[in-house]
């Protein structure tokens, strides 16, 4: 799990960062958010990218999909 979380509850701002793979996130939030929640965007968002990634269907001629996210080890 990531090592560091910040809230910026002036500019409704949540970061996390990975103390592996110095890798961080960014997310809007509400005065309701948790770190846990900041975390859980995180990973649905890395899915999500890969799943883009994965996907050669139907995507219009000049997408170009982000690279994968990692999500690290962090065990």
């Amino acid at each position: 799990m990531p090592e560091n979380f910040f809230s910026d509850m002036k500019n409704l701002i949540g970061e996390a960062s990975c103390r592996i793979c110095l890798e961080s996130f960014s997310t809007v939030i509400t005065a309701l958010t948790e770190a846990i929640d900041i975390y859980s965007e995180w990973i649905d968002e890395c899915e999500r990218v890969n799943n883009l990634e994965d996907d050669d269907g139907d995507q219009d001629e000049g997408f170009m999909p982000r690279k994968r996210v990692s999500t690290c080890d962090w065990d």
